[in-house]
């Protein structure tokens, strides 16, 4: 599938889903609690890159661990895309390789910002649907055999 046909049918996918059964939402509410050693990733320490805020995340099992891709921005930059990993999924280390994915070089569709991250394993190969912001915005696509380098697919968006 290519993959502007591949987001539309991710968002039409996500809109169904949210008009979901809502037995089943309510039976969530009810039933899902908090743990306690919430939260399980928070904001980086002074001076790192995600100092500021970290949110939107996309979790994939790469090679048998947790693979959390998230975006986070600093109180000197805009939100780029990092990686935490995890054998349990409560506790989690942040890559060396942070952020994951900053944003394009200057003068391009994403050199801006990148924004929420949406992981894919299709058989060991991870493809990385985001958002971007700069000179014309829109949905991207990165692709990586390891989970932590990341190849940007083209030269533009794969859809605005």
């Amino acid at each position: 599938m290519k993959p502007a046909a591949f987001l539309t049918a991710l968002f039409i996918n996500t809109i169904i889903a949210t008009a979901a059964d809502h037995q089943q939402i309510q039976w969530l509410a009810e039933n899902l609690t908090k743990h306690a050693n919430n939260p399980v990733l928070d904001v980086g320490e002074p001076g790192q890159w995600d100092d500021k805020g970290c949110g939107c995340f996309s979790i994939a099992d790469v090679r048998g661990r947790y693979h959390l891709y998230y975006m986070g921005a600093g109180r000197t930059n805009l939100f780029r895309i990092g990686l935490a990993t995890s054998d349990d999924g409560i506790q989690w280390q942040r890559s060396a390789a942070n952020p994951v994915l900053p944003p394009g070089p200057k003068g391009t569709w994403d050199d801006r910002q990148v924004t929420m991250p949406y992981v894919l394993n299709d058989s060991g190969k991870l493809s990385l649907y985001y958002t971007g912001s700069g000179k014309g915005g829109g949905f991207g696509l990165a692709t990586s055999d390891d989970g932590e380098n990341w190849q940007r697919y083209g030269e533009g968006p794969v859809m605005r």
